[in-house]
């Protein structure tokens, strides 16, 4: 850790998944759908489509690592396996925003081959946070990742690579290509995702690495203050 300045995310996958959504101002629609709700039947399964703010959106799960992109995938919310479920207040089995452990599990060998093209010998790690989808996903990530699953805390992202920076930066990117369709959803996230730059992915590391060392000299607590002294992620 003192050799490389900090945790080295060398050998390790840091994955998280992220809703991306319609750019509201192109769409006049959206005011009217807003005054006439879709009624339950007709919504995608598992707000993978307009939700309640009536917002066309579409689910990804992306993977990074030290100075690199390794994979991005698009989340298929219609297929109920592939959706976290919770009980409500009367004890019944809803869906719920976020993916489900079973596609996390259906993942988990492209995961590996995808991030073995960046590392081709030795063991390798899953970084994740703890969220309740990807609690159930730990078993099956472990077969493949011998190093483990490094379990960050959740709602928690000054030390995740993708809420740090990557995400906002593939965000705006998506926001900016004004996309109001699913399939303009779809591209513009990807052309986003492809042109993320080894030296964006470097920045953003730097920056968590930051955070940690802060984090690590306030001795935790809630009077963290995340580290802003970095260069801006382009």
């Amino acid at each position: 850790a003192e050799e490389n300045d900090g945790f080295c995310f060398h050998k390790w996958l840091v994955l998280d998944e992220k809703w991306f959504t319609e750019d509201k101002r192109q769409n006049d629609e959206i005011e009217a759908r807003q005054c006439s709700p879709l009624t339950d039947a007709q919504r995608f399964f598992c707000m993978a489509a307009e939700t309640s703010t009536q917002l066309k959106k579409k689910m990804f799960l992306v993977g990074v690592t030290e100075g690199k992109k390794v994979g991005f995938y698009e989340v298929d919310c219609s297929d109920p396996a592939n959706v976290l479920k919770k009980r409500d207040k009367d004890g019944k089995t809803v869906q719920a925003r976020g993916m489900g452990a079973a596609l996390f599990s259906k993942l988990a060998k492209n995961l590996h081959d995808d991030f073995r093209k960046i590392w081709p010998t030795g063991d390798l790690g899953v970084w994740m946070d703890l969220a309740q989808a990807h609690k159930g996903a730990r078993d099956e990530l472990q077969k493949w990742f011998k190093l483990g699953v490094i379990e960050q805390p959740p709602r928690s992202p000054d030390f995740n690579l993708l809420d740090a920076g990557l995400f906002p930066y593939m965000e705006r990117c998506q926001q900016q290509a004004g996309s109001i369709t699913y399939d303009e959803i779809r591209q513009s996230v990807k052309v986003a995702f492809d042109e993320l730059t080894d030296l964006t992915v470097t920045k953003v590391c730097n920056a968590v690495r930051a955070n940690f060392k802060v984090t690590m000299k306030h001795q935790g607590g809630n009077g963290y203050v995340e580290h802003r002294n970095k260069e801006r992620v382009r």
